[in-house]
């Protein structure tokens, strides 16, 4: 009997798991995507880009600006996007989106 109700326990965790996921959308999706990002030095991200080739990557290295360009707690920035949304039922509408940028090197 014992054996029956773990299997069933077991059954209902895993439905409960996948309509947790479901739940999601697409949010789980890029987390996924993020998650099992590789991270590659400047000089491969650079070849990727040149190759044409569609890849998702995180770059691990330096890029250069020479004007000073930080954030709210004074880490250096290249770009910055700010958005702000409102929520009206399910749906988020984008009221504003303001996008700064500074010329950089890499």
């Amino acid at each position: 009997m014992i054996p029956i109700l773990l299997v069933l326990a077991g059954v209902a965790l895993l439905g409960m798991g996948w309509i947790l996921l479901r739940s999601l959308g697409s949010a789980g999706r890029v987390g996924r995507i993020l998650a099992a990002t590789p991270v590659v030095p400047v000089s491969r991200a650079l070849a990727f880009a040149e190759s044409g080739s569609a890849r998702y990557v995180a770059v691990a290295g330096r890029i250069d600006a020479e004007e000073e360009f930080e954030d709210e707690h004074h880490r250096p920035l290249v770009f910055r996007r700010t958005r702000l949304e409102t929520k009206a039922g399910k749906d988020w509408t984008a009221i504003e989106d303001v996008r700064q940028s500074a010329p950089f090197e890499i």
